[in-house]
């Protein structure tokens, strides 16, 4: 992970421990070869303060598939979308309602269908333990709601990185972030716990950082990033649920639940009429 200006390793353990890291020195053989988001393997000295790579052993970077045309849907839950808001690769994809109206529930079946077509990366923040699921066909990144509040800010940051460098590679990403309203509110907690920033700040702080991620998804020469993203309607701070109806117009695919029938288990959660795909018409 670059920052200031310098290159960082963070150990791959998806375990929501404490977040360790090791600075990789630019003397290494290696280092112009990185780039912000790649996996390595490599040796660490602990006796360091901070703790510092001292060899890379190997940059894993994955070998480029071939290039899809579209997803297909496999499970029965996720038929209504071709029919009502057909995804295509580079697309948008803003699931909203009202809390528990079956978002997890939906992002985890995407997650499940899509890993078998393409590059999954699944940050789940702040969920119920038994809401986790098997995923190895994935990089999920499960965290239960005792998590803290840095923890979610940094690992957000990260894997934004780790699917830009992945489409880069020529990889269908399909990145999912279940939800964007804890998402902001750990990272407005972060920045005005350690930076004393005022609200105004950090919340035009967090709207062009999920700008940047909105638009850097897309279809494009080699890889492309499918970037699918929750929301709970029922926000009640003011600032925050400006930002977040912000989010929803400016991606292309909408699909509106329904909690009470989530609720009953009835098969047909979404709302209809708010279900849908935006078409582009030519002048």
């Amino acid at each position: 992970y670059d920052f200031d200006n310098n290159l960082y390793f963070f150990p791959n353990t998806k375990n929501w421990t404490e977040i360790k890291y090791a600075l990789i020195a630019p003397s290494l053989p290696l280092f112009y070869k990185l780039h912000s988001g790649d996996y390595i393997k490599c040796k660490i000295d602990f006796l360091q303060t901070p703790c510092v790579v001292n060899e890379i052993l190997k940059i894993d970077n994955p070998v480029s598939k071939a290039k899809q045309s579209a997803f297909s849907y496999s499970l029965p839950q996720l038929q209504f979308v071709p029919k009502l808001c057909p995804i295509a690769i580079g697309n948008r994809v803003c699931i909203h309602g009202l809390s528990f109206s079956g978002q997890t529930y939906l992002c985890n079946s995407f997650a499940k269908d899509f890993a078998t077509q393409s590059t999954v990366i699944y940050f789940s923040i702040s969920k119920k333990p038994e809401e986790r699921i098997n995923l190895e066909d994935a990089e999920y990144f499960f965290s239960t709601f005792d998590v803290d509040e840095q923890s979610v800010a940094f690992y957000f940051h990260v894997l934004c990185e780790r699917a830009k460098r992945l489409s880069a590679l020529g990889e269908n990403v399909v990145f999912i972030i279940d939800d964007l309203n804890t998402l902001f509110k750990c990272i407005y907690a972060h920045s005005t716990r350690n930076h004393h920033h005022p609200a105004e700040i950090v919340y035009s702080q967090i709207t062009q950082q999920i700008k940047r991620l909105l638009a850097s998804s897309g279809n494009f020469e080699n890889g492309s990033i499918t970037l699918i993203v929750t929301i709970n309607d029922d926000e009640r701070d003011i600032m925050l649920k400006d930002i977040l109806e912000n989010v929803n117009k400016m991606c292309n695919t909408h699909i509106a639940l329904d909690r009470k029938a989530f609720m009953h288990g009835e098969s047909q959660f979404f709302v209809e009429d708010d279900t849908y795909t935006e078409s582009i018409r030519s002048v």
